[in-house]
């Protein structure tokens, strides 16, 4: 049965169909009939970029074959559709995101856990939320999962960021990840076997140019705050350093020591929380669990880690807890890669943290210019229309007139030729970010953003001559 395009897509038919797959797979000839379904969005505003998201919450009759015992049941569900834009479903196409995210919870997650309980007496276990169903062909997604919430999982607000207790749990589930599947590739090849994740070229590009433009717009803030006029000129005197720098790092496949598979996209609301409270009433963090896995790819560890301490902490949490972190995280890498059989070689913690440094240009950028995309009111205005786009069904006509439009359009803006004028596409659209900064719209994004460069400033970032004699 095709899959739905749009929350209006999503029928009794269909809920009946998917769940009935779902149950069959566990206890064969069992069917499911379905009594109601309700659908919500399954996003605040600004919670997301890419996708449609809804809940699905199900009552429904579940028969099994020998129709014995049917019993009534509810499912609380998260339906995750291509996004609504048919430009973006072709570029998400060509990029390969929808398939790396279902391969990942419908294959490669599942050999990984296999792998490590075979080699390490599953003390590396990697978890993900339930997958009911899913389906990905060249012009249908559809992927159905557990809803979190029911399980009393939440987000944390953007503007907030990670606080110590949370990054632990991120960094220990990133430092199993990278471990196992450096592992699992030393043994056995992963990219032999799962090719859709050897590179992320569509996002490689996009931030080839967003880059520039990040810089930019951090300047320009940067000259209406008292006391940081050297530094805006220690800024201009290195720009096309840091972004030449940057872009041969991300090319780079041979001087990472640690290839493995990296989330690519791990920011605060790509993670879900469940809380409760301690012994002396406070709220604490308990568990976790990653979502969101369209960026996945294949590269260095590091990157991983540069992602989430740039992009959603502040940066006095990392001052407090960043060294800490580091070393938990190669605590439990090097202890799973020895368990696993595939030590590192030469890799204690002085050689971790020179790879982790080398690569500081990816954290610095690349935060600097997420953290504009995510706490500005562009931003979120972004996101919210991304997500009103799915709303409803499109008819037949508009249906062709898409297609035609993607047809023609996208090997166009792909092309080698067209990359200038992309450039300057995006620099007239991010400009919009720099003027809400010298506006001080969003004083969380103004001080996130403050923070990274007296951070960078502080490591002696921008003295890349001084460094490098």
């Amino acid at each position: 049965m095709r899959a739905p395009d749009h929350p209006a897509d999503i029928t009794r038919d269909w809920v009946e169909y998917m769940l009935t797959d779902y149950e069959d797979k566990a206890n064969t000839g069992t069917t499911v009939e379905v009594d109601s379904f309700t659908i919500n969005n399954g996003l605040k505003p600004g919670d997301g970029f890419a996708g449609q998201l809804v809940a699905l919450d199900v009552k429904a009759k579940v028969t099994p074959k020998s129709k014995e015992a049917t019993c009534n049941k509810e499912y609380h569900l998260m339906v995750k559709m291509m996004n609504a834009s048919p430009m973006d479903r072709e570029f998400n196409r060509l990029s390969g995101t929808d398939i790396r995210e279902l391969k990942i919870y419908q294959e490669v997650m599942d050999e990984l856990n296999k792998f490590q309980e075979e080699h390490g007496n599953n003390e590396f276990q990697l978890a993900l939320p339930k997958v009911y169903y899913g389906k990905c062909t060249q012009n249908e997604f559809v992927m159905v999962m557990e809803n979190l919430k029911f399980e009393g999982y939440d987000t944390v607000a953007t503007e907030t960021g990670l606080n110590g207790d949370q990054l632990k749990l991120a960094v220990d589930y990133l430092a199993k990840l990278h471990a196992v599947s450096y592992a699992y590739d030393k043994k056995k090849s992963f990219l032999e076997k799962f090719p859709h994740f050897k590179n992320d070229l569509m996002t490689k590009r996009f931030f080839h140019f967003a880059t520039n433009v990040g810089i930019m717009n951090t300047k320009t803030f940067l000259k209406t705050v008292s006391g940081k006029e050297n530094l805006v000129k220690k800024i201009e005197k290195q720009e096309s350093t840091l972004v030449n720098e940057y872009n041969e790092e991300m090319s780079d496949q041979t001087s990472p020591k640690v290839m493995c598979l990296i989330h690519g996209d791990l920011w605060v609301k790509n993670l879900m929380f469940k809380f409760g409270l301690g012994e002396k009433g406070e709220q604490i963090t308990k568990a976790m669990h990653v979502l969101d896995w369209q960026r996945a790819y294949w590269n260095s560890s590091v990157l991983d880690l540069h992602f989430i301490f740039y992009t959603s902490t502040t940066k006095e949490v990392r001052d407090e807890h960043l060294e800490d972190l580091l070393r938990q995280y190669h605590s439990v890498f090097t202890a799973a890669t020895n368990k696993l059989g595939t030590p590192v070689l030469n890799w204690n913690y002085e050689g971790f943290k020179a790879e982790y440094d080398r690569l500081q240009v990816f954290g610095i950028l690349r935060g600097l210019i997420i953290t504009q995309l995510l706490l500005s009111e562009f931003g979120s205005k972004f996101s919210e229309k991304q997500q009103s786009a799915g709303t409803g069904q499109k008819g037949w006509f508009k249906k062709i007139v898409d297609k035609l439009t993607v047809t023609i359009l996208v090997p166009i803006l792909t092309s080698w030729w067209f990359q200038p004028i992309h450039s300057m596409l995006i620099t007239i659209v991010f400009k919009a970010l720099g003027t809400e900064l010298v506006e001080g719209k969003r004083p969380a994004m103004n001080k996130r953003i403050l923070g990274i460069v007296e951070e960078a400033e502080e490591m002696g970032f921008f003295d890349r001559n001084k460094k490098k004699a």
